[in-house]
């Protein structure tokens, strides 16, 4: 019987009659081979081997687009190639100078001068304590309005800013106040200043504050019709402690 010349089977002649045991002993010898079989043996990289000195034949893709789970070597390596050669230079040499479409960076000047466009205003011109800057002179000029202004003059400005901004808050914001509390069947409000500013000092004083509590389901006539610190006095109603104020406006 003739012997296959690598795995040694044994082979029937057209004439031999079938014997089933060298059948299996054939069987039984391929599978001993296999057994044993590595990737290395056939020329293959196990799984989760290392394919270092294993090469790729790839095309650049014509286009960027993401790389994607299950992608074979050439297709990943040809969409990464795309990416790299889309950079530009500047991503190699990070150097302004290589950026294309460069914002313009405005000139830095420290004047107050400049007439033209294009330049920025250098940040010392913000400090008071610089000789020369813009705050410094606006600094100098508020300190030194009541050489330019009389004292009653001063004292009219300031009064007339204080009506100004009082009036603003009538018309612009009281209107928005009073619209919103006509959805509630009940509410109670308390206005007051924080401090007086007596228009003779200019400046913050210690003096008590007129206040104004209002309930809508509990109106109560104090004996005033205007709030301010003369119609105040008339009530006769004076809290000694400030914050006292706050546990008469929940318990009232």
């Amino acid at each position: 019987m003739k012997l296959t010349d690598i795995f040694k089977f044994k082979l029937f002649e057209r004439t031999d009659p079938v014997d089933m045991e060298t059948v299996n002993e054939n069987f039984e010898s391929v599978e001993k081979i296999f057994d044993g079989l590595t990737a290395e043996d056939v020329g293959a990289v196990a799984t989760k081997g290392n394919t270092a000195d294993n090469t790729v034949a790839f095309t650049t893709a014509s286009e960027r687009t993401k790389i994607s789970s299950g992608e074979t070597h050439a297709t990943l390596f040809g969409k990464i190639a795309r990416w790299i050669a889309d950079l530009k230079t500047v991503a190699f040499s990070g150097s302004y100078n290589d950026l294309s479409n460069k914002p313009t960076i405005p000139t830095v000047v420290n004047n107050n001068t400049t007439t033209e466009a294009g330049y920025a205003l250098d940040a010392r011109q913000a400090n008071p304590n610089v000789d020369g800057s813009l705050a410094k002179q606006i600094n100098t000029l508020n300190s030194g309005l009541k050489k330019y202004y009389t004292q009653t003059e001063v004292d009219n400005i300031i009064k007339k800013n204080k009506v100004k901004s009082i009036e603003m808050i009538d018309s612009r914001v009281l209107p928005i106040v009073l619209d919103a509390l006509k959805e509630y069947d009940d509410y109670k409000i308390m206005v007051l200043p924080d401090h007086p500013t007596p228009i003779v000092t200019g400046t913050h004083a210690s003096d008590p504050v007129p206040f104004m509590i209002y309930h809508k389901n509990d109106e109560k006539d104090s004996g005033v019709d205007s709030i301010n610190e003369e119609s105040a006095k008339t009530t006769g109603l004076f809290i000694e402690h400030g914050p006292d104020i706050m546990k008469r406006f929940l318990e009232d």
